[in-house]
């Protein structure tokens, strides 16, 4: 499957989760209704408003894309990646029928933390601050 191309100065990087065979693309961009909008074809129409939304996640069977604001200042918030980190984490769980409660939560939490460490990998990768 061929990716959209991206508007200028929007950044992507695709990561491939380990076990659970799903692809997540980390977009950052100063528009995230533009750059929802162009993985149409890939995750179907979104029918959220999206003018001043800060992150978002969307998924389509073993894809899934998070969008993340970036901001003036070229940061994006530690919240908002977190919001979305735990929405990506929620998806694939439930996709691979995994129960998620406290007392079956430490595979969740082992995900969590692999996607956070890469999405911070990546923002610092791009130069992007996070506050």
């Amino acid at each position: 499957m061929s990716l959209p191309k991206l508007n200028k100065g929007d950044l992507r990087k695709s990561h491939k989760i380990p076990l659970y065979g799903v692809l997540m693309d980390l977009i950052v961009t100063t528009n995230i209704g533009k750059a929802r909008w162009k993985y149409n074809r890939i995750l179907g129409e979104c029918n959220e408003w999206l003018g001043n939304t800060y992150g978002l996640h969307s998924y389509s069977g073993p894809y899934s894309a998070l969008f993340l604001r970036r901001l003036k200042g070229n940061y994006v918030s530690h919240d908002v990646i977190a919001h979305e980190i735990f929405h990506a984490t929620l998806y694939v769980m439930d996709k691979i029928g995994a129960r998620t409660d406290k007392i079956h939560d430490e595979p969740a939490a082992h995900l969590n933390g692999w996607l956070t460490t890469k999405v911070y990998e990546d923002l610092k990768t791009w130069g992007i601050k996070v506050k």
